[in-house]
């Protein structure tokens, strides 16, 4: 296996970014909160939270409901009270269009369904699945429904359950792993064949952990490949396209990185720090500048929730900018809680519910604090840019795409590109006189 890695240490030398512009709100009720997933549950049109919640000396599987106001205003649906359950998450199982919510019974770790009715109430279903302890829901081949991949009681292998229709599954693979237990794991197709592989992280040692990958070759065939090992401190995976490139990345977390696995063939993979932060407990991916490229956001043991912004087109990938205060940071919960457009956040710590609003953060310039007399418009653009400024006599206009191309070399203040593909570019403004560069962020439509 041949790893290729890409040094980007970018908790060492990541730039900061203006105040963003977020909003605490604490969610004020007497609810201890395990675990939240954010989902529509009821298609209304607004996001919703599925909990699970200690309160008066019992565990309950709550619904928060959005009210729809704009406000985070909520209230709270009793789904099923003293309950013994773990791993909750949602998925339509029986396709008809609702999402259902599915979960673990901590007491023989069976998997039951609550079934949407499509009137605010849940049916609830055995799924004759035991032994379970931990699960995802996904449709891993691509046929139209949910299956289910989960972890043995013991935590030393990974079952994969077909879903055969009529809410019945069947195992019909079994993955072992060389490890004493796996600590976190994740489903996605890594290598684009339309099967989902299975990333995962096994126990080495008390403090460390061993990323692997059982990666299929398209006919459901599964071939294992360790990533990396020596992975310390508290530990998860996720899946997700970090660069907008197309191709779904492995996220690694361990307490001092994120860090960036990308297949390239067979057991060929690339590596990118993306991240280096001491302390950090949990982290999720979404847009948060609403330019339609993924941001981080990232929760912290004993400090604030930092924003790390995505920069493709500058030097450093990330600005790093504060979000606020909410510390030990668990579960952050990405999407637009108030309907207006931007991404909001909802997170946990010790139990306690905490959104922070977002209320508008500036993406579409890198150096703010240069040439600030310099207006471009409109951006995003459909075929024309406008560039404005105070009366600058010899400035130069240069566009590029994401990989760095040139794509437009001018010193026209109007600069016509019907020609170029929807997507993010950069334009360059550089002052031969003063010497001054400001690069900006342009999105065509």
């Amino acid at each position: 296996m041949r790893i290729l890695f890409l040094l980007i240490i970018l908790g060492l030398h990541l730039t900061s970014a203006q105040a963003q512009d977020f909003e605490f709100i604490n969610y004020s009720k007497n609810l201890d909160v395990d675990v939240i997933l954010a989902e529509d549950h009821d298609q209304d049109g607004d996001l919703d939270l599925l909990t699970v919640a200690f309160n008066s000396g019992e565990d309950i599987f709550y619904i928060i409901d959005n009210d729809g106001s704009g406000t985070f205003s909520f209230e709270e649906k009793i789904i099923m009270d003293d309950v013994d359950i773990t791993w909750p998450k949602f998925g339509d199982l029986n396709g008809d269009g609702l999402s259902d919510m599915v979960f673990s019974q901590r007491s023989n770790n069976e998997i039951f369904v609550q079934l949407n009715q499509g009137d605010g109430s849940f049916e609830k279903q055995s799924l004759d699945i035991f032994d379970i302890q931990d699960f995802t829901i996904t449709d891993r081949d691509g046929d139209g429904d949910m299956d289910l991949i989960g972890t043995n009681e013991d935590l030393t292998r990974i079952h994969i359950y077909e879903n055969s229709g009529d809410l019945n599954f069947t195992l019909t693979q079994t993955l072992g792993t060389s490890y004493e237990d796996v600590e976190d794991y994740v489903v996605g197709d890594f290598n684009q064949d339309g099967i989902a592989d299975i990333a995962y992280l096994g126990k080495t040692s008390f403090t460390e952990s061993s990323v692997d990958i059982f990666i299929s070759d398209g006919l459901y065939v599964y071939i294992g490949s360790q990533l990396a090992n020596e992975f310390g401190g508290p530990r998860s995976v996720a899946f997700h396209d970090y660069d907008g490139d197309g191709q779904t990345e492995l996220i690694a977390h361990r307490s001092s990185e994120l860090r960036a696995f990308s297949f390239i063939e067979e057991n060929q993979f690339a590596e990118t720090s993306l991240v280096s932060m001491s302390s950090i407990t949990s982290f999720n991916f979404g847009d948060l500048t609403n330019d339609g490229l993924a941001d981080i956001v990232v929760g912290f043991n004993a400090s604030d929730v930092l924003l790390y912004t995505y920069q493709p087109m500058s030097q450093l990938l990330y600005s790093e900018s504060n979000v606020g205060t909410v510390f030990p940071a668990f579960s952050p919960n990405i999407g637009d809680f108030d309907g207006d457009g931007l991404n909001d956040i909802a997170i946990l710590s010790l139990f306690d519910l905490t959104f922070f609003r977002n209320k508008g953060v500036p993406s579409s310039t890198y150096d703010d604090d240069i040439m600030k007399d310099v207006i471009v418009y409109p951006n995003p653009f459909n075929s024309k840019i406008h560039i404005e400024d105070d009366s600058r006599k010899d400035v130069q206009f240069q566009i590029r795409d994401l990989n760095n191309k040139l794509i437009v070399t001018t010193k026209k203040r109007v600069i016509s590109a019907p020609h170029l593909s929807s997507g993010i570019y950069s334009l360059t403004i550089q002052d031969n006189k003063t010497h001054e560069v400001k690069t900006i962020k342009l999105i065509k439509r």
